[in-house]
């Protein structure tokens, strides 16, 4: 059970820092002005960069597998604890009844 928390535990950062890493590489590029390039210069004044938004995919898969076997085990692991019988608590004695020669009661102890 511990082991499927850990793991999904894992996975689920996993998918948030893939998904930053992702989203911060895929939206800007720093150095595009806006104008289409010119198809008669050599160079266009921009390139991308795929090594961030290749991390960012790598990060999102492997969080999905972590938490894909994360959840499972810890479910598992849940149905198989023992359950401890319940302790039932000291029980009281009756309440008596007492006679004597000059009084009459009921004994009764908590």
């Amino acid at each position: 059970m511990v082991t499927g928390i850990v793991l999904t535990s894992i996975g689920a950062v996993a998918l948030l820092g893939g998904g930053l890493a992702f989203a911060a590489s895929s939206g800007t590029d720093s150095e595009y002005t806006g104008e289409p390039p010119d198809p008669f210069e050599e160079e266009f004044g921009y390139e991308e960069d795929a090594s961030a938004e290749e991390a960012g995919i790598a990060l999102i898969l492997g969080g999905v597998v972590f938490a894909g076997v994360g959840i499972p085990l810890a479910i598992i692991g849940g149905r198989k604890v023992p359950v401890q019988p319940e302790k039932k608590a000291a029980s009281a004695p009756p309440p008596e009844l007492v006679l004597g020669p000059r009084y009459a009661g009921l004994r009764w102890s908590m």
